[in-house]
């Protein structure tokens, strides 16, 4: 048997980690974000309401946005898993794809600020 197919790469096992803790903390905040439009729903939009609601519409664009790159980042992980380890490791060391998770990361940070 070949181990360079059944073994994944280390980084692989630890972007993948990261990538699902970020998933969580992203369906957390987008289920705070959803209670507290149905909030607005059921208490009715007064002035002050409407501009919450306009400010909250900026904040979830920003949060569609995160969750195309936590899209893309999954789907190269998916991609990966599907190689040898060698080219695992040639494609997670890639500058490029370093680049797609340290902004995953970066975006993970900013669901909490």
């Amino acid at each position: 048997m070949d181990c360079d197919i059944d073994e994944p790469h280390h980084q692989l096992v630890m972007d993948l980690e990261a990538s699902v803790t970020y998933c969580r903390m992203l369906v957390r905040r987008i289920d705070t974000e959803n209670e507290d439009l149905q909030r607005n729903i059921r208490i009715g939009l007064d002035a002050q309401n409407k501009i919450k609601l306009l400010l909250k519409n900026e904040a979830l664009e920003e949060l569609q946005k995160i969750i195309d790159r936590q899209t893309s980042a999954l789907t190269l992980l998916t991609i990966c898993n599907y190689k040898a380890f060698s080219e695992q490791k040639i494609m997670l060391k890639k500058t490029s794809t370093r680049k797609i998770f340290k902004r995953v990361k970066d975006d993970a940070s900013s669901l909490y600020v």
